[in-house]
């Protein structure tokens, strides 16, 4: 319950990592909340995404997933819920399949 109430109060997909040091000090060990992020994620209520080969996690709020943003300076990712992607043609239909969307670019922080 821990980790799901983390991942429903974080506004962005968390990695492990991020995951230990919120709950790290609650007296939660890295192996468990590896584990529990794997299982919620198998049961479906997590959603996994594959950032630059760091798995982060997001709660899964809405059926279907939402692009994210991913800065390639700082590495921020944010979650770009009210973007919709439209096409003609073929890549009307590899968006159709997607599982994933990535938008990259330099966030104003970093600009």
């Amino acid at each position: 319950m821990a980790v799901l109430q983390h991942l429903h109060d974080s506004e962005r997909p968390c990695s492990h990592a991020d995951v230990v040091d919120a709950l790290g000090e609650d007296g939660w060990d890295r192996a468990t909340l590896f584990r529990n992020l794997n299982d919620l994620a198998t049961a479906g209520l997590l959603r996994r995404i594959d950032v630059d080969h760091t798995w982060r996690f997001e709660l899964i709020r809405t059926e279907g997933g939402h692009p994210h943003f991913v800065c390639v300076s700082c590495g921020d990712i944010q979650c770009l819920g009210d973007v919709r992607l439209q096409a003609d043609g073929s890549a009307a239909d590899l968006i159709a399949r997607a599982r994933e969307v990535q938008i990259r670019g330099v966030c104003e922080a970093c600009e």
